[in-house]
């Protein structure tokens, strides 16, 4: 059986959850031995309305909640034994932006 590697990336802000939903969709159906999923959240809610706003952290619950359905998702397709998750942020943020050199801004999440 030829095993799939996949690459799941939606453009926009907006279509996390779509993205979310169809990574689940190819996990389960495909069993992937590779998935790269990226999510563009809580980034635009930082730059938008600001890093560590509550705005900021009602977005990571909504990040949380489409993890768990990949999460699941590993789980319902019988490798949860075999497979590794990483889960890992780009850069912190400060204000509505990032690129400086503040522990907020360097440091990952």
């Amino acid at each position: 059986m030829e095993k799939a590697v996949t690459t799941i990336r939606v453009a926009g802000n907006d279509n996390d959850d779509f993205c979310a939903d169809t990574a689940a969709t190819v996990i389960r159906s495909k069993k992937p031995v590779l998935t790269f999923i990226h999510l563009d959240q809580p980034d635009g809610v930082g730059h938008a309305i600001g890093h560590r706003t509550p705005e900021y952290y009602a977005e990571l619950k909504r990040v949380d909640t489409r993890i768990g359905k990949i999460a699941d998702a590993v789980k319902d397709a019988g490798i949860a034994a075999e497979t590794i998750i990483i889960v890992t942020a780009d850069h912190g943020g400060k204000g509505k932006g990032h690129g400086g050199k503040s522990l907020d801004e360097v440091q990952i999440p």
